[in-house]
C-alpha cells in the first residue's frame, strides 16, 4: 500500500515581516508568534468571503465569531464547528441541518440564517448577528425576574417556536442560553443545531444532547418527540426565570437520576407563591411529565400566556420571597373581595369623572380644534354645550388614534365614551359598535365576537330603541355568530351611517374568516362611497381600506397560480408569497393566510429538492440550470456531484470547464487568483471574474490558454 499523498501546508504571511508561516495545525482566529520577528498575529481569519473580527461566544460544539461579509460590507455571526466534530458525520449532519431547518423558518423571533460553508476542513454557519445579552445571563445577574417581564419574553419565544413547528422543525434544545435579545429588545430564538426534521409531526432522537434541567423526559429514553417536547423545555426555562432557580438541583446526566428529578419537580406556585395562579397553571402544564398532559399546540400555550399577562403586575413588580403572598393565595373571603371590587369600581368611576371634568374645563389649546357635525342619531342633549364639546372631542381623539393605527387606544377612548353616564343611549351603543370595528382592525376577531354577544344583550334591553339602534342590534347578532355573515346581512344600498358602519364591520368579519375575495368588493364599495362628505370622521376608516384592497389583489394573484410541478415553479411561487408577506400592513388573518401559504410552498420546494434526480434523463440545459443554482448558493460540492455521475463524451469541453471552475472554487487556498476568479464567476459576479481573469491572463500564458478553453466549454 502506498503512502497517502502529502497535504500542502496552509501558509500565511506575517503582517509585520512577511515571513511565510505554516498555520496548518492552528484553529481559525488563533494568535501565533512569528519565529522571525516575534510579533503576534491572528491567523486563519478569512473564511470564504468572511473576515473574522473577534470571538463572540463559545459553545460545546462550536465557536461563534463576529465577522465582516466583504462582499456586502455587513457584520454577521459565524459559528465554526469544533475540529473534533468535523470528522463525526452525526455532528456534521446536525450542524448542516441547523442552517437548512432554521432558514426554512421565516419569523422575527427566530435568528436569520444566510449560508453554510466549509473552509480549512471546518464547517461554518453564517447568520444574523445578535449583539444583545441572552436570557441565561439576565437570570444569572438578576435572579427571579418580574412576572410580566418574563411573560412578555415568553410570548415572543412562543411565536418563534410556533413558526418553527409550522415549518416542521423541532428545536430540541430550548433553554435560556438559546433565547437572545437584540439591541431593540426583540427576542430571538437561536441554535437549531440539534433540530430534527419531523416526520408526520414527530421524530426520534439518536442521541440526547440537550441540557439536563430543560430536557423533556421522553428524550431521556430516546423516545418519540414532538412539539410538546419543546413545550416542556420552554416551560422549564420559564420556571427557572420566574423562580430564580432551576426546576431541580441535580446536574447529573444519568437517566435514572434525571427521570426521578423530573417526576418530583414541585409546582411553581409552591416555590414561587408571589406569582399569579394563571402563570403557574400555564407553566406547570407545559412541564407535565407525560406529553399527553401538556398543552397540545402553541396556540394553546400563547392563549394561556396571554391570559396570565393580563393579570400580571406592573413591569417594576418584584418577586416576594416568603410567606406574605402565600397567605394571600389562600382562601379569600368573598364578602371582603366583593367590597374591594365595589370600592375599586367606585374609585375608577370617580377618577374618570374628575378627568373628564378637568378636560372639559381646561384652558383652550394654542391651536383651535374644529368640532365637526356628528350623525343625527348621535347628538348631544343640547342642554350643556361643554358636554357636547367633550363628546365631539372624545370622538375626534378616537379617530385620530384610528388614523395613527393605534386601534387599542381608539377602542379604549370609544369605550370610555360609551361608559359615561351622561352620554345619550344611541351614542353609547354606536361607540361600542365602533369599538368592535377597531377590534377587527387590530386583528382580534375572537374578542370582537365575545364583545358582540355582550353588546347584543345590551341592545336587546334598550328602551324605546331608535331605527339605528335596531340596526345595530341586528348587526351584533351577525357579529356574535361564528358563521360568516350571509349575503342578505349586507344592505344593498346603504342610506345612513348605521348602514355604512354595519357594512364595514361585516366586511372585516368576512376578511378575518379568510374570505378575502368575498370581502374585497364590499370594502371597495365603502372606500369609494361619498359618505365622508357628510361625516368627515368616517374617512379615518376609509383610508385604512387601501391596504386591505392591495392585499386582496396580491392574494388573488397567488391563488391563481397552479400547483407547482417543478422546483423552479415552487421557488418562484415561494418568492412571490414571501414578497407579499413583507408588504402586509393589515393585522390579523392575512398574515396567517400568507404564512400558511409560505409553509405549504416551502414543503413543496423541499420535496423537489430532496427528490432523487434522474440524471441520465436530464437534458444538458436542465443540468446546467441545476448546477448554476447550486453555485449561486455556494453549494459547489453539490454542483460537482451532479457532474461526477455523467459521461463526458457528449459535452467533454463543457464538463471540463465546469470541473475546472468547481475545483478552484473548492480550493482551500483562497489567496490564489484562480480561486477568486472561479468563486466570482460561479456566484454570478461575472464582471469581477472577467477583470481578474484579464489581469492574470496578461501575466500568465498558461492561464490564458486554460481560461480560453473554459469560456469555449461554457458556451456549449
Amino acid at each position: 500500500m502506498s503512502d497517502p499523498a502529502p497535504v500542502d501546508p496552509t501558509l500565511e504571511n506575517c503582517p509585520a515581516c512577511a515571513e511565510p508561516l505554516d498555520v496548518s495545525d492552528f484553529e481559525p482566529f488563533t494568535n501565533v508568534i512569528c519565529p522571525k520577528c516575534e510579533k503576534s498575529t491572528r491567523v486563519k481569519r478569512q473564511l470564504g468571503k468572511y473576515y473574522l473580527e473577534r470571538r463572540h461566544a463559545i459553545g460545546g460544539m462550536s465557536v461563534v465569531f463576529v465577522a465582516t461579509d466583504t462582499t456586502l460590507d455587513r457584520e454577521v455571526a459565524i459559528k465554526v464547528l469544533n475540529e473534533k466534530y468535523c470528522e463525526d458525520e452525526t455532528r456534521v449532519t446536525a450542524f448542516e441541518n441547523e442552517a437548512r431547518h432554521t432558514a426554512a423558518v421565516n419569523h422575527p423571533n427566530v435568528v436569520r440564517i444566510f449560508t453554510v460553508g466549509r473552509h480549512y476542513n471546518r464547517f461554518y454557519l453564517v447568520m444574523e448577528l445578535i449583539e444583545g445579552q441572552n436570557f441565561e445571563i439576565m437570570m444569572t445577574e438578576r435572579g427571579a425576574l418580574p412576572e410580566d417581564e418574563v411573560l412578555d419574553i415568553a410570548l415572543q419565544v412562543a411565536e418563534g417556536l410556533k413558526a418553527a413547528s409550522n415549518a416542521g422543525v423541532l428545536h430540541r434544545d430550548v433553554k435560556p442560553g438559546n433565547i437572545l435579545f437584540n439591541k431593540e429588545g426583540r427576542t430571538k430564538l437561536v441554535d437549531f443545531g440539534l433540530a430534527l426534521i419531523t416526520q408526520a409531526g414527530s421524530a426520534t432522537a439518536e442521541e440526547v444532547w440537550a441540557t439536563p434541567y430543560y430536557v423533556p423526559p421522553e428524550a431521556l429514553e430516546k423516545g418519540e418527540e414532538d412539539l410538546r417536547s419543546d413545550i416542556y423545555a420552554f416551560g422549564a426555562s420559564l420556571y427557572h426565570a420566574l423562580y430564580g432557580k432551576p426546576p431541580f438541583e441535580s446536574t447529573s446526566s444519568a437517566t435514572k437520576i434525571l427521570r426521578k428529578a423530573k417526576q418530583t419537580i414541585p409546582r411553581l406556585g409552591k416555590v414561587a407563591p408571589w406569582l399569579s395562579d394563571e402563570t403557574c397553571e400555564a407553566v406547570d402544564r407545559m412541564m407535565a411529565y407525560q406529553p399527553k398532559h401538556r398543552w397540545n399546540n402553541y396556540e394553546e400555550v400563547i392563549d394561556a400566556l396571554k391570559e396570565a399577562r393580563k393579570v400580571a403586575g406592573d413591569s417594576d413588580a418584584q418577586a416576594i420571597h416568603g410567606g406574605k403572598r402565600a397567605k394571600r393565595r389562600g382562601k379569600k373571603n368573598p364578602l371582603i373581595m366583593a367590597g374591594i371590587a365595589l370600592g375599586v369600581i367606585a374609585l375608577l368611576a370617580s377618577s374618570i369623572w374628575v378627568a373628564m371634568s378637568n378636560r372639559s374645563n381646561r384652558d383652550a389649546p394654542d391651536q383651535p380644534k374644529i368640532i365637526e357635525a356628528k350623525p343625527t342619531e348621535i347628538e348631544s342633549t343640547g342642554e350643556n354645550l361643554t358636554q357636547g364639546q367633550w363628546i365631539a372631542e372624545a370622538w375626534d381623539n378616537a379617530h385620530r388614534s384610528v388614523d395613527a393605527g393605534n386601534y387599542s387606544e381608539a377602542r379604549a377612548q370609544l369605550i370610555a365614551l360609551a361608559d359615561h353616564p351622561d352620554v345619550p343611549q344611541a351614542t353609547r351603543f354606536f361607540s361600542e359598535t365602533e369599538a368592535l370595528l377597531n377590534r377587527y382592525l387590530a386583528g382580534q376577531p375572537g374578542l370582537a365576537r365575545t364583545e358582540a354577544q355582550v353588546l347584543n344583550d345590551k341592545l336587546s334591553q334598550a328602551e324605546a330603541p331608535s331605527r339605528s339602534v335596531k340596526k345595530l342590534r341586528q348587526l351584533s347578532k351577525h357579529l356574535s355568530s361564528e358563521k360568516p355573515p350571509p349575503p342578505q346581512a349586507f344592505t344593498s344600498t346603504p342610506v345612513d351611517l348605521a348602514d355604512w358602519v354595519s357594512h364595514l364591520v361585516l366586511s372585516l368579519k368576512l376578511w378575518e374568516q379568510g374570505m378575502h375575495s368575498e370581502a374585497a368588493p364590499h370594502l371597495k364599495k365603502i372606500q369609494e362611497s361619498s359618505i365622508n362628505q357628510e361625516h368627515a370622521w368616517f374617512s379615518s376608516y376609509q383610508r385604512k381600506l387601501a391596504s386591505y384592497l392591495d392585499e386582496a389583489g396580491q392574494i388573488e394573484k397567488l391563488n391563481q397560480a397552479p400547483q407547482p410541478t417543478e422546483l423552479d415553479e415552487a421557488t418562484q411561487q415561494l418568492s412571490n408569497a414571501e414578497k407579499a408577506a413583507e408588504l402586509v400592513k393589515t393585522n390579523g388573518r392575512m398574515r396567517y393566510t400568507l404564512h400558511s401559504r409560505i409553509i405549504h410552498l416551502t414543503r413543496i420546494q423541499k420535496g423537489f429538492e430532496l427528490r432523487p434526480l434522474d440524471l441520465p434523463s436530464l437534458k444538458w440545459d436542465e443540468l446546467v440550470s441545476l448546477i448554476e443554482k447550486r453555485c449561486k448558493a455556494e453549494r459547489f460540492s453539490d454542483a460537482q456531484g451532479l457532474l461526477s455521475n455523467l459521461p463526458a463524451q457528449d459535452y467533454p469541453e463543457a464538463v471540463k470547464a465546469w470541473n475546472y471552475l468547481l475545483d478552484h472554487a473548492l480550493s482551500e487556498d483562497q489567496e490564489k487568483v484562480e480561486h477568486q476568479i472561479a468563486f466570482a464567476w460561479l456566484t454570478g459576479k461575472t464582471d469581477t471574474a472577467e477583470e481578474l481573469a484579464d489581469t492574470l491572463a496578461a501575466e500568465n500564458e498558461e492561464f490564458r490558454r486554460k481560461w480560453r478553453d473554459v469560456i469555449i466549454g461554457l458556451s456549449q
